[in-house]
């Protein structure tokens, strides 16, 4: 630490012609020292685009990989407990507003008729196990309000 104190006031006390002379002395100890680059025959150097090609095939098998990803969810996700075997399955949906819904569910050998919003689901009624005949099935949202109508229990006029 002493040494370095005073190396720098003795830098301080010389006039500036002198410390031109001590920068290129030093400036030449440091050109000595450094190692000369070369280049052996026959090595290239590495090409720019090279890389940026890797970096986009890259990118591409990362896309690949999410979208196959996706794909396999979709196509096998909703097989909970291994296909045949599920204990829940939906019969039937229909949106009554923005984010409510009235769903019916086949749990074992009843239906249930379930109200779902944001936050909670209501058992609105329970039914037994019916088949649907084909031509119910392909009407979609028709049957599903027959099967609505079937469920609710009737109210008294006013």
């Amino acid at each position: 630490m002493r040494t370095a104190v005073a190396s720098i006031l003795a830098l301080a006390s010389l006039p500036l012609a002198s410390l031109a002379q001590v920068a290129e002395k030093v400036t030449e100890k440091v050109a000595e020292k450094a190692a000369p680059v070369t280049m052996q025959a026959g090595t290239a150097l590495p090409d720019a685009g090279t890389g940026l090609v890797r970096s986009v095939i890259g990118l591409v098998v990362v896309l690949a990989l999410i979208m196959a990803c996706a794909w396999l969810a979709k196509r096998f996700g909703n097989r909970v407990g291994g296909g045949k075997t599920q204990l829940l399955k939906t019969i039937s949906a229909l949106p009554v507003g923005q984010r409510e819904s009235v769903v019916v569910v086949e749990l074992g050998e009843q239906w249930l008729v379930l109200g779902v919003a944001p936050g909670r689901v209501n058992a609105l009624a329970q039914l037994p196990r019916q088949a649907l005949p084909e031509a119910e099935q392909a009407a979609g949202a028709k049957a599903f309000a027959q099967l609505l109508a079937r469920a609710r229990p009737e109210q008294p006029s006013k």
